[in-house]
């Protein structure tokens, strides 16, 4: 995932994290600075590509979460943090 604010460009914008299980769902959502959802995705893997018809805006700062549903019933998340896009 790109590090807590720093700048990055979209070509290379992909988010990674750990596994939180064997059977463990993840929800990635990013949202513009005004709390919109910009782009959202599931998988059961641990990582996505930020897709190319996904339109982040050079110099606006955007947040991220990832959401961990495990197979207990329980959640986890990463908590709401922050990056910029590089012009």
């Amino acid at each position: 995932m790109p590090a807590e604010k720093t700048p990055v460009t979209t070509d290379s914008l992909i988010f990674l994290w750990r596994s939180e299980g064997h059977n463990a769902h993840y929800v990635l959502t990013v949202t513009d600075e005004n709390g919109d959802v910009v782009w959202t995705a599931e998988t059961s893997d641990t990582s996505l590509v930020l897709p190319r018809g996904v339109d982040l805006k050079s110099g606006n700062r955007y947040y991220w979460y990832l959401d961990a549903l495990l197979d207990d019933a329980r959640s986890s998340t990463t908590g709401v943090r922050e990056f910029t896009i590089r012009p």
